[in-house]
């Protein structure tokens, strides 16, 4: 369940930034960290010198890991379909 909306600060790539959201504090905070790690990391390994492109580069490789997590959840609910159904014909199976 959502909480009402409120004002958040969070720091990431060393700007900080204030956030309106519902969601609980604590999500806030994971989710700025999870973007400035991607930062420093991409910043480190690629000393690009330019946050925008930083940002952009972070964006994409949280936006590729998103779409890996999403075809990985409709696999697992196709299998979860599929095994479904095997165990429905085997107990009809077994029905006389």
């Amino acid at each position: 369940m959502k909480n009402e909306r409120r004002s958040y600060k969070v720091t990431i790539f060393g700007d900080e930034y204030a956030l309106m959201s519902d969601e609980l504090e604590e999500h806030m905070a994971q989710a700025a960290s999870l973007v400035d790690v991607a930062m420093r990391e991409i910043d480190q390994s690629a000393r690009i010198g330019n946050s925008k492109k930083v940002a952009v580069l972070a964006a994409m490789r949280i936006a590729s890991k998103l779409l890996h997590l999403q075809r990985d959840v409709e696999k697992n609910k196709q299998r979860e379909y599929e095994l479904a159904s095997r165990i429905e014909e085997d107990i009809l199976s077994l029905v006389p």
